[in-house]
Order: C-alpha cells, then sequence, then structure tokens
C-alpha cells in the first residue's frame, strides 16, 4: 500500500482493526458500504480473513463489479502449504460464478523443489 501511495495512486484501506495505523497516504474506509467505497476504482487488490467466510469474498467481489472495478487480485493464502496439484488452489464456486470484471485468477502456491 505505500509503494502505490508514495508512486500517487489513491489508495484505499478497509481493514479489521480501526486502530492499526496505515501508511502515509492510504485513506482508511469502512467496509460498511463497499458500494460507495469502489465508486471510482479501478483496481481491487482482495484479502479476506477466512474467519470472515465465503460471503465477505462475495459481497467485495458483488461491490466492485457493480462499481465498475475492471482488475481484481485476490490473494488465498488458506491451504497454501497443502498439495493440491500444479501449486493452485481450486477457487469456490460462488468465486467463479462471480467473475463477471476481468480479474486475475491463478492462484501461485508454494515453490517446487
Amino acid at each position: 500500500m505505500e509503494l502505490l501511495a508514495t508512486q500517487g495512486h489513491t489508495v484505499r484501506a478497509a481493514t479489521r482493526s480501526a486502530d492499526k495505523p496505515l501508511p502515509k497516504g492510504v485513506e482508511r474506509v469502512s467496509s460498511a458500504n463497499l458500494g460507495e467505497v469502489m465508486q471510482g476504482a479501478e483496481k481491487l487488490f482482495l484479502l479476506v480473513s477466512p474467519a470472515m467466510g465465503p460471503k465477505a469474498e462475495l459481497d467485495a467481489i458483488a461491490a466492485a463489479k457493480a462499481a465498475g472495478v475492471k482488475h481484481v487480485v485476490k490473494l488465498s493464502s488458506a491451504g497454501a502449504g497443502e498439495s493440491r496439484g500444479a501449486g493452485q488452489a481450486p477457487p469456490r464456486d460462488g468465486n467463479r460464478r462471480s467473475r463477471r470484471a476481468a480479474w486475475t485468477g491463478r492462484c501461485c502456491g508454494p515453490a517446487s523443489s
């Protein structure tokens, strides 16, 4: 986030901890109204805690789509150490149905030795 902000990009972040400091130039936003937060955004980096469940991901993707976000990168770390063939975790069915915006769907697993 800090690198993007220092390069002049507008960066907004919704976090679970309102008291957690953010890098200089990063705007803290509420996730209560994702549609409003994503208005004017071109790209979304999505990192959702597994504890929040798949609904949080689907809500964010739906809000991004409605706001016209053109590129979504979703970081998936849950189960990253598990073997899933070719180092990739299968996407959830709900996520597959939500892919209407052009977005990066490749998931990288641990390096092979």
